[in-house]
């Protein structure tokens, strides 16, 4: 093997480590990547049941109702007090009528206003027959709670929502104009400012000053039908046997029966379903969705940087590694060319000695018979002749190698 097919070897080899390393290094931060994001899914989700344990308590808080002077039963949450607290201090809170002003509504700001109207409901003229409402009472810095829905209480398919919890901002004080400025007091993510913007058009809005009470006598009087209409389809059983004697239906539900209560005096059952506290309820999922949104924020921004490592990855150092391939490969080409070169002569090399080595043998085996025949042609040496036994030296000719 000639020295030049040993230093192309030679590199060759020593040109893999370093593919071999940035190789290793891709696949490396890729598998760091992965098992960072797999990181960040466990803690949202250790985190996000500790925040439910923390927000509404365990399944018997929840089902046993906070009573001043009796024991508390299982781990309640900030709903379970709040809801006992709202219970002894529950009061009558303001109601208003708005529509959204569309101009106002900026997710840049964080901001919007609202037009505040009479309290003729059945109009819908709005400017014409609805006149705006000046002397609303409202002051800077006062908590509103505000719902998407017609102001005279007819639902709208698919439109009736709790829009979220407001704070008036930036009000003079004595003001008397019907435009209130508002400011979430949870930030809302950029696709809530935008579906405010697109449902902002001829909408309607009720404005609470305090989040409307659930109570016992909320459907009293109407039919299935009718509370079918204005709650979720699955608790309209709640509503339709509450503060009622048990029924079968109720009986036979896993979920309902666990509310059938005993008078321990006459034996009477009642199902009695629990109130819900909707201040909490709809500030818990606003909180819970602000947490989700500044999580997934984060996420994305990880997202980002690894996508925008990984098209480093691709723009400069996979090319440039393919590149590296590719002369080695060339590189490769020429060995290859080199050793087969090699092993031509190599093989003609062992075809050669092989010729020498039968011409030897077949010498050999002709002397041999020379001297046993004892011949007068052979040629002794005077010395080989004055020793009997040994033979003079045979002459052989050279054989010339291809």
């Amino acid at each position: 093997m000639s020295i030049l097919t040993k230093v192309l070897i030679g590199l060759v080899i020593v040109a893999v480590f370093p593919v071999i390393y940035f190789a290793g290094g891709v696949l490396n931060m890729q598998d760091v990547w992965h098992k960072k994001v797999q990181q960040l899914q466990a803690q949202v989700k250790q985190e996000q049941a500790r925040y439910d344990l923390l927000l509404n308590g365990d399944l018997e808080s929840q089902t046993a109702q906070i009573t001043p002077g009796k024991p508390v039963k299982g781990t309640p949450g900030y709903t379970q007090w709040k809801t006992a607290r709202d219970a002894m201090m529950r009061g009558v809170g303001r109601v208003w009528y708005a529509r959204p002003v569309a101009a106002s509504i900026s997710g840049e700001t964080g901001t919007l206003s609202i037009e505040m109207f009479d309290d003729k409901v059945n109009d819908t003229g709005f400017g014409t027959t609805r006149q705006p409402l000046s002397a609303h009472g409202l002051t800077d810095k006062t908590f509103l709670y505000v719902f998407q829905m017609n102001h005279n209480g007819e639902p709208m398919e698919g439109k009736d929502r709790y829009v979220g919890e407001f704070i008036v901002n930036g009000l003079p004080p004595g003001a008397n104009e019907p435009l209130i400025p508002l400011k979430p007091t949870f930030p809302l993510p950029k696709e809530e400012w935008d579906r405010l913007k697109a449902d902002s058009g001829g909408q309607q809005w009720v404005v609470y000053d305090k989040m409307p009470q659930d109570s016992r006598d909320l459907f009293v009087g109407q039919s299935r039908e009718e509370i079918a209409k204005q709650v979720p389809a699955g608790v309209v059983d709640e509503y339709e046997f509450d503060n009622q004697p048990p029924t079968d239906a109720v009986r036979n539900n896993e979920y309902l029966k666990q509310f059938i209560v005993k008078d321990p005096k006459s034996g009477a059952e009642k199902f009695l379903r629990p109130l819900r506290n909707y201040a909490q309820i709809f500030q818990g999922s606003a909180e819970q969705l602000s947490d989700l949104n500044m999580r997934l924020q984060v996420l994305k921004r990880e997202k980002d940087f690894a996508d925008q490592a990984l098209a480093n990855l691709e723009k400069t150092a996979i090319p440039a590694l393919d590149a590296h391939r590719m002369r080695l490969e060339k590189e490769k080409a020429l060995v290859d060319a080199d050793l087969t070169v090699v092993n031509g002569q190599a093989e003609r090399l062992a075809a050669a000695v092989e010729q020498m080595r039968q011409e030897i043998v077949r010498l050999v085996t002709e002397n041999k018979q020379r001297l046993q025949k004892g011949s007068p042609g052979d040629r002794l040496t005077d010395a080989s002749a004055a020793q009997p036994g040994k033979v003079a030296a045979v002459r052989v000719e050279p054989i010339a190698i291809p």
